[in-house]
């Protein structure tokens, strides 16, 4: 597994920390009946400088600003609970670069780990309570006993999933950063979960393997929260490698890592990610009816997975399908040969035929799978105009992130255009930043 090594030139620096004296100052706030509307008013207080650190969003992408994000969580456990964590674990998000809704259909997919995520600092207590300070939930204080899904919020829900596989806690103290923006399709929950499995896995002395806990992360999701996920956004983010596509059968979870130059810095190409500041809720509904879609088309057709499907047999087939899922099935059928030639391309180092690809999967998004959205629609056309070989949508859709492949130093450019058009359209103004490959999750420090 890939460990990073804090440097002495990060470990020196003295960030500015803001936040409550101790976390029982916390817990008073919040101590009522740990409401939701208890933890959206400490999260507002932090927003103002209450709890959490000031991190520099923007310097994800280089080793210092990777490593502050981890010391940003180290600093802000020992002010917040007064003691040094017993070590801090990093797991990032991630972009898919294709394979979009073939992972619950047992499918490929080709997702790489970013260099941005969530670090936590943690150590184990003994008083049977999780204490945690995060920038996605503020602050939480809940008994390790009792909890059951789903309608779990994620931080109880991991820890539920890490107790029913095993793991007795005896309590647990966490301060966590991040650098994954909620809502984006980014998967920052998959990262926040993963990092906290991670820490406890390591601090009980558990010793589950990665790819062991990329599945009880999916648990955690699926059971625990109740948002029906596939076992990509965990498995990358816990066997990813820097520089490297993680090329991922759903079905057998056999893969490979598939070098992809334009996820490294200095490349002749780059991944850029525009993030069009447009938030889903996977809990809302839609997401959850595009997987019912393909369980009635597998039903009709008498599979067990839409895997075993191929064109001919949707043709053949169709008219035990209804027309809304036979365009689904059509997607997922077209997109795991799509996430199959463009593993080939990469070999051959063909970029504009993956920009083809891209191409064509975002068209399928959009037509037959229905999960793309004006915003979304307007950034590829842009990526377009300004050079991309190719640009879709990425993640679930309905709102969040597109990507495009560029030649190399495109972004300048490729910023001001999305800047303009948005603004043409009346919405709000993007944020276009390098997809550059970091590792899978592990802890940072002892």
């Amino acid at each position: 597994m890939y460990v990073l090594m804090m440097t002495a030139s990060v470990r020196d620096r003295d960030p500015a920390i803001r936040c409550y004296p101790d976390v029982g100052q916390i817990r008073a706030a919040c101590k009522a009946d740990e409401s939701r509307k208890d933890v959206k008013r400490v999260r507002r207080a932090g927003a103002r400088g209450g709890i959490l650190h000031d991190v520099d969003r923007d310097a994800y992408h280089t080793l210092d600003g990777h490593l502050g994000l981890v010391e940003s969580a180290r600093q802000g456990f020992e002010t917040t609970y007064g003691s040094a964590p017993s070590g801090a674990w990093f797991a990032p998000g991630r972009i898919n670069v294709i394979g979009e809704h073939t992972d619950y259909n047992d499918g490929f997919v080709l997702p790489f780990a970013l260099d941005r995520g969530v670090a936590a600092a943690a150590s184990l207590a003994e008083d049977g309570r999780v204490d945690l300070v995060s920038e996605q939930v503020g602050y939480e204080s809940f008994e390790v006993e009792g909890l059951n899904g789903p309608g779990l919020r994620h931080a109880r829900s991991a820890i539920w999933a890490a107790t029913t596989a095993g793991m007795e806690i005896p309590g647990l103290k966490v301060y966590a950063s991040t650098t994954v923006p909620m809502g984006a399709g980014l998967s920052s929950s998959s990262a926040f979960i993963c990092a906290l499995l991670m820490a406890v896995n390591d601090l009980t002395g558990r010793g589950e393997e990665a790819q062991a806990l990329a599945l009880t992360a999916q648990r955690a999701e699926t059971d625990g929260v109740g948002v029906p996920i596939g076992v990509m956004d965990p498995m990358v983010s816990m066997m990813s490698q820097p520089g490297h596509a993680l090329f991922l059968d759903c079905e057998s979870l056999q893969f490979e890592h598939v070098p992809f130059g334009a996820t490294t810095p200095g490349a002749d190409t780059e991944i850029l990610i525009v993030d069009t500041r447009t938030e889903r809720n996977l809990l809302a509904g839609e997401y959850g009816k595009r997987r019912q879609d393909c369980r009635r088309a597998t039903s009709a057709l008498g599979l067990d997975s839409l895997r075993a499907a191929s064109s001919g047999l949707l043709e053949e087939r169709s008219e035990v399908l209804d027309e809304v899922s036979l365009r689904r099935a059509r997607h997922v059928v077209t997109e795991n040969a799509r996430v199959l030639e463009t593993v080939r391309r990469l070999r051959e180092d063909d970029m504009a035929g993956v920009g083809r690809l891209l191409d064509d999967s975002h068209s399928s998004l959009a037509d037959d799978f229905e999960v793309s959205s004006p915003a979304l629609d307007l950034a590829v056309e842009v990526c377009r105009e300004t050079g991309a070989y190719g640009a879709r949508l990425t993640g679930a859709g309905f709102a969040g992130c597109v990507i495009g492949l560029f030649p190399s130093g495109s972004l300048p450019a490729v910023d001001a255009m999305m800047t303009k058009a948005f603004s043409a359209r009346g919405l709000s103004q993007p944020r276009v930043f390098p997809g550059i490959s970091g590792p899978g999750a592990g802890r940072v420090f002892d």
